[in-house]
């Protein structure tokens, strides 16, 4: 049944996707043309791009949230350490006052010997021989006021001594607290750091795994029209050796390559990885002709096979389609490419000619204006020349053709993909 409306609908000149809705009592199809595969192939591929382009953004708002933490965490750091020489310095002149306070006692204690001997001597002085040495006597007593001077002036050096070893060691608990507590602060930013690369490490692992799926679609389309991706990236890659046609942005490489360093650095090197395959699939992609010469105005008035010639009426091969359309519409490059000829190519008219990568050419005749030069690189969906009805023609429209080493393709094939 499905064999029969196909060839129905291809005797009207309605090649399509005929899609079956079945119930309980009839079955039901319903027709999809040309340009709802397109428009529907179209939006697949935005929807894509947007979600590649979100998920980067988001990235990118993380990784910046975590340069902050990561800078907080080092301010932490140099703080923790400053404290930490104080500390230090806290401690060697708690020592130096611990000894100097020891030197201090011992010489006190000397000193209170030596007092306690003076003190003995004028006693016996003052005994039964009282009266007898009277110069000698007050001699010495004339020289106690001295030592016990000098006495008290090492008292008020050891208490002086004293209060400054209290004051040290209160600032050393004091410098041990702040250090404490600049640990826990340093623990919690640390734990908050790891979570955050966690977390920044999951969503690179997401964005890989979404990069490999719409690498895989490129992969999928290429190989429906027999083209090796690997050898699209080796041409690729020898034809820009010298430029960077499919290199990063400027943004996706400083923010990948400002974490080389970090604890993701082996994700964000998977997802640049990811990002250059998907960058070169995707300039291979749009450099072979997979674009719509109209932009959605196409009416087949004669497609691609063997065909009666509507001039001469002889049955002979069609390699291209032909595309009815007034005089004057835009006609637009399928893909990226150099001109290779511009100019009146017999019976075919005004005619372009454009290269592709992968041996491709396509071919666009019957023109009624050319926009481009020869030599000219042009990019797809850029416009080149107009609809007409040079070269033998019997009314105006666009013959396109496709080939790969000047062997004709179905343009269909190419843009079905």
């Amino acid at each position: 049944m499905v064999q029969a409306i196909r060839k129905k609908l291809s005797s009207l000149g309605m090649n399509g996707w005929i899609v079956s809705i079945q119930s309980e009592n009839e079955t039901k199809y319903l027709y999809l043309g040309l340009r709802a595969r397109v428009i529907a192939i179209f939006l697949t591929f935005t929807i894509l791009m947007w979600l590649f382009v979100a998920t980067f953004m988001v990235i990118n708002s993380h990784f910046l949230k975590s340069q902050d933490q990561v800078v907080s965490l080092d301010v932490l750091n140099g703080d923790l350490i400053t404290l930490l020489g104080e500390r230090d310095g806290l401690l060697q002149e708690n020592q130096t006052l611990i000894s100097q306070t020891q030197k201090a006692l011992e010489l006190v204690y000397q000193q209170e010997i030596e007092l306690n001997k003076l003190k003995k001597e004028i006693a016996e002085l003052n005994g039964p021989q009282n009266g007898d040495f009277p110069n000698y006597r007050n001699s010495s007593l004339a020289d106690e006021p001295i030592e016990t001077a000098r006495i008290s002036n090492d008292h008020e050096f050891v208490t002086t001594l004293s209060k400054v070893l209290t004051d040290s060691t209160e600032k050393l608990r004091d410098s041990h607290a702040r250090v404490t507590t600049l640990e826990s602060e340093l623990a919690k930013s640390h734990h908050q750091v790891m979570a955050n690369n966690q977390k920044m490490a999951n969503l690179l692992n997401e964005l890989t795994l979404s990069i490999s799926v719409a690498t895989s679609g490129i992969k999928d389309v290429l190989h429906r029209v027999n083209v090796s991706p690997d050898k699209i990236q080796n041409e690729l890659r020898a034809l820009y050796r010298n430029q960077n046609q499919f290199n990063l942005d400027a943004l996706q490489m400083e923010t990948l390559r400002s974490m080389s360093s970090s604890p993701v650095s082996e994700e964000a090197s998977q997802v640049e990885i990811a990002l250059a395959e998907l960058n070169i699939l995707n300039l291979g992609y749009q450099s072979l002709p997979f674009g719509d010469p109209l932009k959605g105005r196409l009416r087949t008035t004669s497609g691609y096979g063997m065909r009666s010639h509507p001039i001469s009426g002889q049955r002979k091969m069609h390699n291209g389609i032909d595309f009815g359309s007034p005089i004057g519409t835009p006609v637009y490059a399928t893909g990226n490419g150099v001109v290779e000829f511009v100019g009146n190519k017999g019976g075919f008219g005004k005619t372009i000619i454009i290269k592709h990568i992968s041996g491709l050419r396509t071919v666009y005749a019957h023109l009624s204006k050319i926009n481009v030069n020869s030599g000219e690189l042009v990019t797809m969906d850029k416009v080149i020349g107009k609809v007409g009805s040079t070269g033998y023609s019997t009314g105006p429209h666009l013959h396109y053709e496709i080939t790969r080493f000047k062997k004709p393709l179905n343009p269909l094939k190419y843009m079905e993909g």
